[in-house]
Formats: C-alpha cells, sequence, structure tokens
C-alpha cells in the first residue's frame, strides 16, 4: 500500500491512502469472480481480511454511491514465482492412475512367408519372362484371324436363286451353282517383317505365328521373315539364306504383318517406298492370291496408294472381327 508521504508525479501534493472504499467502488464496476476479487485487492495492496468484508458489502442490495474517480497511484504488483504460485493455487489436480499394457501379439498375414516355406526367387534367377497381352481382344482373337484369311470356295447347297436367273436367261447350265462357304482349308502364306522398324512389336510378331499356326495347323502355313519389303527376298527362319519370294499355291492368301514403310525416318536410305510396296502388291495380286496387311498402325498412317491392292487389319485391341468381316465381304464384291 502506497504510503501517506507518497506524492503524484508533477503535482507536488501528497495523496490520500487507498482505503476500502477504493476497493468496494472497483468491485461495484468491475463484478469480479472470487479469483480476479484476489488480485483486486492484491493490486491495490489491501490486507486480505477485509476481502471479505468487502465481498458482502458488494453484494449488499443497497445502492451504493460512485464519486468520480479518483487520481490514484498503484504500484504495480511483483509477478509472484511459478513455485509459489502453484502453492497457493487452490485447485486440486486431477486424479490419475497408472496401468500396465500387455504386449500384443500381431497376427502374420497369409501372403507372408514363414521359417518353413521356401524364399521367393530373385528377380535375377528368373528364367522366362512372363507373357505380353496380345494385342487382340482374347475372346475375339480367333474370330479375327479366321475373317481375315478366309477364303469362299462353291461347295455349298445348291443356290436356286442363280439357276432361276441363269435359266430365265435362256442360259444353259455348264455346272451345277452352288452357295459359297467360307474356309481356311487352303492355309496362308505368312510373311512377317524382322526388320528394325518393327523390333518394338517383335515378341508380338511371334505371337501371331504361333496364333497362325494353331488356328489352320503347321502343313498349312508357309512361314517367312523379310526386313522391310519382301521383294528384297525372305527366309524361311532366321540362319537360313535370303530367298526371292516365291508365290504360295494357288488360291492361298498372302498374311504380311508389316509397317508398309510407314515409320521410321524419311532419311533412311534402306527404308522400302510406298512405289516399292505398290509393286509387289501387284505382284501379289497378279498371281490371282489376296493380299491381307496387319500392321501397328492406325488407319489414318495407311498408304493411300496401296488401299486399292492390299485389304489392311489394324492390329489394335479395338478391332473387333465384325469389323474384319464387313472389309472381307466390301473387298470380295469388288
Amino acid at each position: 500500500m502506497s504510503s501517506p508521504e507518497e506524492t503524484e508525479p508533477g503535482t507536488g501534493g501528497a495523496l490520500a491512502p487507498i482505503s476500502l472504499r477504493d476497493a468496494i467502488v472497483a468491485i461495484a464496476a468491475l463484478d469480479p469472480n472470487p479469483q480476479e476479487l484476489e488480485l483486486v485487492f492484491e493490486l491495490l495492496q489491501l490486507p486480505r481480511r477485509v476481502s471479505r468484508a468487502a465481498s458482502e458489502a458488494a453484494d449488499s442490495p443497497k445502492p451504493l454511491y460512485v464519486p468520480e474517480s479518483p487520481t490514484v497511484t498503484v504500484t504495480p504488483a511483483v509477478p509472484v514465482p511459478a513455485k509459489e504460485a502453484a502453492k497457493t493455487d487452490s485447485t486440486s489436480p486431477l486424479p490419475a492412475s497408472l496401468s500396465h499394457m500387455t504386449r500384443v501379439e500381431l497376427e502374420r498375414p497369409t501372403w507372408a512367408p514363414d521359417s518353413t516355406s521356401s524364399p521367393l526367387p530373385r528377380a535375377s534367377e528368373a528364367t522366362r519372362a512372363p507373357a505380353l497381352p496380345s494385342l487382340f481382344a482374347p475372346l475375339e482373337a480367333r474370330g479375327i484371324c479366321t475373317a481375315a484369311l478366309v477364303t469362299w470356295v462353291e461347295e455349298g447347297e445348291l443356290d436356286v436363286q442363280r439357276a432361276v436367273d441363269e435359266l430365265a436367261r435362256s442360259c444353259s447350265l455348264g455346272a451345277i451353282p452352288r452357295v459359297s462357304l467360307r474356309t481356311l482349308r487352303r492355309g496362308v502364306q505368312l510373311l512377317l517383317d524382322r526388320g528394325p522398324n518393327m523390333e518394338p512389336f517383335a515378341r508380338d510378331v511371334d505371337a501371331i505365328e504361333r496364333a497362325l499356326e494353331a488356328l489352320v495347323g503347321a502343313s498349312l502355313l508357309e512361314s517367312f521373315g523379310f526386313s522391310r519389303c519382301p521383294s528384297r527376298g525372305v527366309r524361311s527362319n532366321q540362319s537360313a539364306e535370303l530367298a526371292p519370294w516365291q508365290p504360295p499355291p494357288r488360291g492361298m492368301p498372302v498374311l504380311v504383318v508389316s509397317d508398309f514403310g510407314v515409320s521410321g525416318s524419311p532419311l533412311d536410305d534402306a527404308r522400302a517406298g510406298s512405289d516399292e510396296w505398290q509393286r509387289f502388291a501387284a505382284a501379289v495380286r497378279g498371281e490371282n492370291h489376296q493380299l491381307i496387311g496387319l500392321t501397328p498402325f492406325a488407319p489414318s498412317r495407311w498408304p493411300v496408294a496401296l488401299n486399292d491392292l492390299v485389304r489392311f487389319v489394324h492390329w489394335s485391341e479395338r478391332t473387333s472381327a465384325s469389323a474384319v468381316n464387313r472389309s472381307a465381304r466390301e473387298g470380295r464384291r469388288g
């Protein structure tokens, strides 16, 4: 509490001592809780014994006269150390208890190997690479190959409509007309491009060869490899010598798996151009053979000059057997 001898700076006069009245005025203005009430008395440096009387006076229903705020110099409260504040805190600590937790045993996953099972093989010890997915849809691969390689033979039932039409024109029937049927019995000559432009598809090309052998049989499959264009020579296997291309037996279709010169650099001098492919396609058609081109490139990149000579089939997972059948019917009518 300030002593009566203290003076206000700049006034030169003595200050009145802080009394209980000042505390009552502050309580009436602030309406503090019990903890704040203790702080008020601590700031005013009043003894704690008067705090209860001041609290009762504040709760009294009698109106209080609040004078104008007097000029009072209050000494700032000295901060209380944390240890002493903890001693004076009336709140009791929350109850707590400790218990020992038992160890939880984790279950081993079913896929994890145990001590009795053999360890997983190292990647370097693998003997075979996993099989590549087919570029054709698995359920339609056989139908696509059949639609691309099928030939027609007049060995069906009697074609009544053709017989009536010829007799109506007063034409004698030299042979009994029959309905045309599709067949694979003529086999296929398979020409596989092993050139540098088809290296990214090398394993897929091998898969096509195996699929056709399972479809028509080894006895009806003539398989040859070439580089860039068959007109430069073909090989029966990788170690065989290069030989000129020979046309297959009469009626056997020719299937060429290649990029048909649309890939690679235009500056490549060894690249097979459109003119070279046109000459080869004309030679195949001149021997009365169907020429089917199986290429992994989209129709927008097919050589326009070969459209009338080659029946192209897009080698893609989006290719369907119905689309290949439709293309075969259009080519047969042409």
